[in-house]
């Protein structure tokens, strides 16, 4: 596994408006492979990862889902 997908309530800068985004939907805005991917919807499911070998993905309120490697 490569990313730990963490799916959650962004706010809009747009229009102030909570959304939810999910792992499918964090998967598929940072156009990385699912199967490169280990979703985190508790501390139960990240119970003794090491977050530091991991590239972390969340929802972003600027919308910007660009990865920088």
């Amino acid at each position: 596994m490569k990313y730990l997908v963490c799916p959650g309530i962004v706010i809009s800068k747009s229009d102030g408006d909570k959304h939810y985004i999910s792992a499918s939907d964090l998967i598929r805005l940072y156009k990385v492979n699912p199967l490169e991917c280990k979703i985190v919807n508790s501390r139960e499911s990240s119970a003794g990862l090491d977050w530091s070998k991991y590239i972390i993905l969340r929802p972003r309120t600027d919308g910007n889902y660009d990865l920088i490697n």
